[in-house]
């Protein structure tokens, strides 16, 4: 089976093993399980043996590492500034 092959079954089953789970990220297992061990990456542990991922558990770990771009960066300073600015020009307003 090619990982081609493998990526599109993983992408079926439910819940991923170890293995299935550092395909689907590009880690190797031994970054998985340090990544389980400091609680970075929510999993199952049945009956106390194999861990197990949940699909939307991985991506919702990729999402939390993401980094914003300059610009976006750059719109929020905007926005806090424009935030900003109606406030004070609120509170002029208000004491008039």
């Amino acid at each position: 089976m090619t990982a081609l092959e493998k990526i599109q079954l993983i992408k079926t089953k439910p819940f991923l093993t170890l293995e299935d789970a550092a395909l689907y990220l590009s880690l190797s297992t031994s970054t998985i399980y340090k990544l389980c061990s400091q609680r970075k990456i929510s999993y199952l542990k049945p009956n106390g043996k194999e861990n197990f991922f949940r699909r939307e558990d991985l991506d919702s770990y990729l999402l939390s590492t993401r980094i914003p771009s300059k610009t976006e960066i750059e719109k929020l300073i905007d926005e806090q500034i424009d935030k900003k600015y109606e406030i004070k020009k609120y509170k002029k307003n208000k004491r008039v």
